[in-house]
């Protein structure tokens, strides 16, 4: 029995041995563990105030941009800009692009990466073709134009004059007394007399495209910015940051600030 008791007594002192060198071990890789945790998490939260000071920075100069320099609104099809709208923030008014030089200008500067004061929109034209485009109240287009699909064809059609003629005359009997070829060539120039172009023609349908987005929903332009139909150039970093907020809470503050812009308007 002593023998016995003395080899019990051993395996006591073993173990208990064994396990404060576990319970040592654990506890100095959890403290180290929690050190790092919280070394980390302090790291993290420090590079989120810092990119969140400068992203604030940034979105404060961008407003200002906005308010000194008109932005430009373009609509691209195919990487070629084809329509396009110089919109004034501080009054509400637009100018349109009636030259194909000055958008492809715009084009070259995006491409350079050449520096400008304007911001500029860059909508794909994919996006317009899935948004509804439901015409409450015309703004100005002729009725037969207040189809969605006759809209989009006269948008990315290389001859929108003679497209837009040709419209007119199939949904216009009074003046269908002449040939189409007749009455489409009569109708592109007075279009022409009255200072239109193809970009002219294709620029005011955007910005009644725009318009109508706008009136469906004010928070259009910052929706079609993340989900990536609207580029932003030159680049904001504010912008980037989009990419990284969850959906549904992206949508609660675009929700809350489209009621408060609503409440100091009324």
């Amino acid at each position: 029995m002593g023998l016995l008791s003395l080899l019990f007594t051993k395996e006591i002192i073993i173990y208990f041995i064994i396990g404060i060198v576990v319970y040592l071990v654990l506890y100095f890789i959890s403290k180290t563990i929690f050190r790092i945790i919280m070394f980390l998490s302090t790291l993290l939260l420090i590079i989120i105030l810092i990119v969140g000071f400068f992203a604030i920075n940034d979105a404060i100069k961008f407003s200002n941009s906005l308010k000194e320099n008109e932005a430009i609104f373009i609509l691209d099809y195919n990487n070629n800009y084809i329509a396009g709208l110089k919109y004034n923030f501080n009054n509400n008014n637009y100018e349109i692009i009636k030259e194909k030089n000055l958008l492809e200008n715009y084009k070259k500067i995006v491409e350079e990466k050449k520096e400008i004061n304007n911001t500029l929109f860059i909508m794909n034209y994919s996006y317009l073709e899935k948004q509804n485009l439901t015409i409450k109240e015309n703004p100005g287009l002729p009725e037969f134009l207040l189809e969605k699909n006759k809209i989009l064809s006269i948008l990315k059609s290389k001859n929108a004059l003679e497209d837009y003629a040709k419209l007119y005359y199939k949904n216009n009997p009074q003046v269908q007394v002449k040939k189409e070829d007749e009455f489409v060539n009569y109708f592109v120039k007075q279009m022409k007399e009255q200072g239109y172009t193809n970009t002219k023609l294709k620029s005011e349908i955007f910005s009644f495209s725009l318009a109508i987005l706008m009136e469906q929903d004010q928070g259009f332009l910052f929706k079609a910015i993340k989900e990536k139909n609207v580029k932003i150039y030159p680049e904001r970093m504010f912008i980037k940051i989009l990419d990284y907020i969850p959906q549904k809470q992206f949508e609660k503050a675009l929700q809350f600030s489209t009621e408060k812009i609503n409440e100091t308007t009324i």
